[in-house]
């Protein structure tokens, strides 16, 4: 991602959304381009150079928007506006479908940051982001091998994809296992995987412990239905250790079958909670990390119009229930 932000056609779109923020005369003659392009205005965001994703993101939207770009540049060529045109005469054919190349290879990065909390974007979505960054990335370079500039991308890509996975944090392989989409991916080294399911084990280990309280460390399951037709069975037979209770729920959980990319894994535990109970607690605990801090920090940016200079003693539940109808303002 260094190498795609040092290029200089980065420095050329930071211009081009700059003049359009600062001058009117500029905003007006780019309005207008896009009602004749899109029938509609387009806002175009600056990045921030320090956030990779918000350079994506507005890599993307320049893609999308190339044509009203071209058509503002070639109408003020020849009027009086031409100073408010930024440097474009020399972004040619051959410079835009470079650009178009770059921003096709970043975009699985740029799918799980514009995703929010109510998709389902768990820690354990990292994976699959990873994948699909790496089967984009020899895509990309498989098509545009004669392209040196790619080449170069697709190789430094490569290189920090495969310290990623070697430097995966174990919370996001326990979300892995314990989400029923990503369970025992075929991607992660299994030495990483033996580590989760010991820490997991451990902390399952101590659940069922707790749960129990005193005594022998033994648990008495709850009777079922198929239980009151054993009721002479002595209650040692009946009990299980939690090492026995956890060999049972893991394995019944591995062996079912995983679900589909766009189903819910917290309603998928909630449904399985009687079968896998202290799974189901421990799932609950991983699955609500996020894959991305995008969700939040967007929430710190729309609560500064709320807390501003003139309102700094606002109450907390005043500040809450004022990010709660911005946010659900669609149901209102």
């Amino acid at each position: 991602m260094k190498i795609i932000l040092k290029r200089p056609y980065l420095q050329d779109v930071r211009k081009f959304i700059a003049r359009i923020r600062q001058s009117k005369p500029f905003e007006d003659i780019w309005n207008e381009s896009c009602k004749q392009i899109f029938n509609n205005e387009i806002i175009l965001q600056k990045d921030t150079p320090t956030r990779w994703s918000s350079t994506i993101m507005m890599m993307s939207k320049m893609s999308t928007v190339k044509r009203a770009v071209e058509r503002m540049y070639n109408s003020c060529s020849n009027t009086e506006n031409e100073e408010f045109v930024p440097n474009w005469g020399v972004w040619n054919g051959e410079t835009w479908s470079l650009f178009d190349k770059f921003v096709e290879l970043f975009l699985p990065a740029q799918a799980i940051t514009t995703l929010e909390g109510e998709k389902y974007v768990t820690q354990s979505l990292i994976l699959l982001q990873l994948c699909s960054l790496e089967k984009c990335n020899t895509k990309v370079a498989q098509q545009y091998e004669n392209i040196r500039q790619i080449q170069v991308v697709h190789s430094d890509l490569k290189n920090s994809l495969n310290e990623l996975w070697d430097k995966l944090p174990i919370d996001t392989v326990i979300a892995s296992i314990l989400d029923p989409r990503t369970k025992w991916h075929s991607r992660i080294p299994g030495g990483e995987i033996t580590e989760a399911l010991k820490i997991l084990r451990k902390e399952f280990l101590e659940l069922v412990r707790d749960s129990a309280g005193q005594g022998d460390g033994s648990v008495e399951m709850k009777d079922t239905s198929l239980d009151i037709l054993f009721e002479d069975l002595s209650q040692s037979e009946r009990k299980q250790t939690p090492a026995q209770i956890w060999l049972q729920e893991i394995n019944m959980y591995q062996n079912m079958p995983r679900l589909e990319g766009k189903g819910d894994p917290l309603k998928w535990w909630k449904f399985n909670e009687i079968q896998l109970p202290y799974l189901s607690s421990l799932a609950r605990k991983y699955l609500a990390i996020p894959a991305s801090q995008a969700s939040c920090e967007r929430i710190f940016s729309i609560t500064k119009n709320d807390i501003t200079e003139t309102r700094t003693c606002i109450k907390p539940e005043l500040a809450q229930a004022l990010l709660m109808l911005r946010k659900k303002k669609d149901i209102f």
